[in-house]
């Protein structure tokens, strides 16, 4: 391999393991220590992922009780997407990937995947904004294969007084489940 070819396929794998990582959000990752976690981010570039689906079953609204499940775990021979943005909003999910010692290693924003949005005809025919939750919904994670995934949580922003606030929604721990 020419020394050229050489360098191009370093600073290619460093970009990669570059984009596994989400980006740095300093707010956030203080909103998470507020909720008594510790925050120490995976650092090594990723190879390999693993896809963990979960799925939420909840009542009906953003506060009700929600119940989560591990539906999948599967292998890719691929690092994780990158995230490109840490910006959050109430139609987001944090997931938060917690190692044995309960410490958060990697983390991705999603959309609610619960939150369904529409614009319908009142009695009157005019269009009005209209939003609800599913009850039954399902959400993808991908995680660094190297991270010690032991339990995933999933918070949901709010600013009641202007500051970030995550609030808990569900936990699902990882260990002993069986599925691949």
């Amino acid at each position: 391999m020419s020394p050229l070819k050489a360098i191009v396929v370093v600073l290619f794998a460093a970009c990669c393991a570059a984009w596994a990582q989400p980006p740095r959000h300093p707010a956030l990752e203080e909103a998470v220590r507020r909720t008594g976690l510790r925050v120490e981010p995976f650092t090594e570039p990723a190879r390999a992922s693993r896809e963990i689906r979960l799925r939420l079953q909840t009542g009906q609204g953003p506060q009700a009780p929600v119940a989560a499940e591990l539906v999948q775990r599967s292998l890719r021979n691929a690092a994780p997407p990158r995230q490109r943005s840490a910006e959050i909003s109430r139609d987001h999910l944090l997931i938060l990937v917690l190692d044995r010692e309960r410490t958060v290693r990697y983390w991705q924003i999603v959309l609610d995947p619960r939150l369904v949005r529409g614009e319908f005809p009142d009695a009157a025919g005019n269009l009005r904004k209209t939003e609800f939750y599913r009850a039954d919904a399902e959400v993808e994670v991908s995680v660094p294969d190297a991270v010690d995934a032991a339990e995933i949580r999933i918070l949901a922003p709010s600013w009641p007084a202007g500051e970030l606030l995550l609030t808990p929604v569900a936990s699902v721990a990882l260990s002993g489940s069986g599925l691949q």
